[in-house]
């Protein structure tokens, strides 16, 4: 509902401004209304837990972690609950709004990528659930449903997933960037995760230069609803142009994991005014105007400005 009344006045979506003043302004307003907004976690509370357990049998206990990691059930009302639940996942808004009441959801995810057929684990990532499991990446369960998706044969996954799970591994490596779990001890290990399903697969693909070059040329920040965490301005595409730059200046055809991890090294020494090369290759003239205007004021602390 804050959500609907926040963006009442912008039908079409969120709006650019030229002006890094407005750009925050909004910015604030926004996250007011998706961070600080707990109005929808009790009413989620009984419609994920209603949903995890139409997956999954067994007792209900008072830490709710482990809800969804018993004998799952196997019908048609069992399918579409576990849809519903990739789409409240995978919605921007409902897991701001969810928060906590998602824990069950992790262990379900995890135990359906280990005991169900892959299909329908394959079924979830098209449904778009990867980046939220990221963003839990801190939490045992995500970490060990991330682990599992590397070993997974990924060739069958749509070229637009394949797009949105490459993004969102190499995204993190971006200079400055934090990371979207709550970082830890175990950084450098679920960085390890991310690059071998980035290489899993990139290794898979027919023609990586055509396939990052598809990846380029998509404009998800004019349909989707996230405009954070590298989608606002597309920012999470400009890795895919440098990686592309470098396969090209290298004179390589496949991207081998040494490659992959090399470039991402590079990646993240690079500054964001350093990048606009590479970001005039992703996006359209008046996003790329805003997101310069964006950068250049962050920037100015380092520079002396």
């Amino acid at each position: 509902l804050s959500i609907k009344k926040c963006m009442k006045n912008f039908p079409t979506g969120r709006p650019m401004y030229l002006k890094a003043k407005e750009e925050a302004n909004f910015d604030v307003l926004y996250d007011q209304c998706t961070m600080w907004d707990q109005t929808g976690e009790n009413l989620a509370w009984f419609v994920i837990g209603f949903l995890v357990r139409s997956c999954a049998s067994g007792p209900i206990k008072i830490i709710s972690h482990s809800d969804g990691l018993g004998p799952l059930r196997d019908d048609w009302y069992t399918r579409s609950a576990r849809l519903r639940l990739a789409e409240i996942f995978s919605t921007p808004q409902l897991h701001s709004s969810a928060m906590k009441a998602l824990y069950p959801v992790h262990g379900l995810f995890l135990n359906i990528a280990q005991n169900s057929p892959s299909a329908d684990f394959i079924e979830l990532l098209e449904k778009g659930i990867f980046y939220g499991i990221i963003k839990w990446a801190d939490q045992q369960y995500s970490c060990d449903t991330l682990r599992f998706i590397s070993t997974m044969n990924l060739v069958c996954l749509s070229d637009e997933t394949k797009l949105d799970i490459v993004e969102a591994c190499c995204g993190v490596f971006s200079w400055g960037a934090s990371y979207p779990w709550n970082s830890g001890d175990d950084d450098k290990q679920i960085l390890r995760i991310l690059i071998k399903i980035a290489v899993n697969l990139l290794v898979g693909v027919p023609d990586i230069l055509k396939f990052l070059q598809l990846g380029m040329k998509r404009r998800r920040e004019r349909q989707i609803t996230d405009w954070k965490e590298g989608y606002h301005f597309g920012e999470s595409r400009i890795v895919l142009a440098y990686i592309h730059d470098r396969m090209v200046v290298k004179d390589e055809e496949v991207l081998s994991r040494a490659l992959l991890k090399e470039c991402l090294k590079a990646w993240k020494r690079i500054k964001p005014n350093d990048k606009v090369v590479f970001a005039r290759k992703v996006m359209d003239p008046d996003v790329l105007e805003c997101w310069m205007k964006t950068i250049n004021t962050e920037m100015a602390p380092f520079s002396g400005a």
